[in-house]
């Protein structure tokens, strides 16, 4: 007559266990790979902006502008004979899809020279965006926490911070006097388009 064996196995209290650890595993490893999708991200659009402002400038400097503003403020620049692939990065009509584009403001700077700022934003819509101005810097629901804005009179980089919870902004550095108004790329999809914010002087 022959023994039976009594053969072991998992319980249902160890297996659920284990599923629950595998789980929790699994959402670490989860978030770290969105993490790093996030930051690659950033690392590519903070290593295109520059060249993508480089070119903007250089386009600037050879094709020419507009009409810049008679009393020494800074207005939306416009490239003569420009069309609209000229605004994008890489600049070449070939139907692709762009995934950058940049707009610019100046103003003049003395006798063949002017001040240019350009801002360098990722392509959320198939319209360019363009740089609006604000005269209620201090209290405007548009100017998002880390935005860069620029001044309205001097053309200075000034850096918003908006607490949670709260529309006051608060600009860096801070000024003696705060600006009447400043310049700022309005929000897209509820976050902010701009990539990079970049000046110079150019002369003509």
């Amino acid at each position: 007559m022959t023994k039976k064996h009594r053969q072991s196995g998992f319980s249902l209290t160890e297996v659920v266990f284990a599923i629950a650890i595998l789980a929790i595993g699994m959402l670490f490893v989860g978030g770290t790979f969105m993490l790093g999708v996030h930051f690659s991200r950033v690392s590519t659009e903070q290593s295109i902006a520059p060249v993508v402002a480089e070119e903007a400038f250089i386009k600037i400097a050879l094709q020419g502008i507009g009409t810049l503003p008679a009393d020494d403020t800074f207005g939306l620049l416009t490239l003569i004979d420009a069309n609209d692939w000229d605004y994008r990065y890489p600049s070449v009509n070939d139907q692709t899809l762009k995934q950058y584009h940049w707009t610019a403001i100046g103003r003049t700077h003395g006798t063949g020279r002017a001040d240019v700022t350009v801002f360098v934003m990722r392509e959320e819509t198939s319209v360019q965006t363009v740089p609006q101005m604000s005269t209620n810097v201090l209290n405007d629901p548009n100017i998002m926490d880390g935005m860069t804005v620029i001044d309205g009179t001097t053309g200075g980089m000034l850096r918003a911070f908006v607490e949670r919870g709260s529309e006051a902004v608060v600009l860096w550095p801070e000024l003696a006097i705060d600006p009447e108004s400043v310049w700022y790329v309005e929000p897209s999809n509820g976050r902010n388009p701009c990539i990079g914010v970049f000046q110079r002087k150019i002369r003509f």
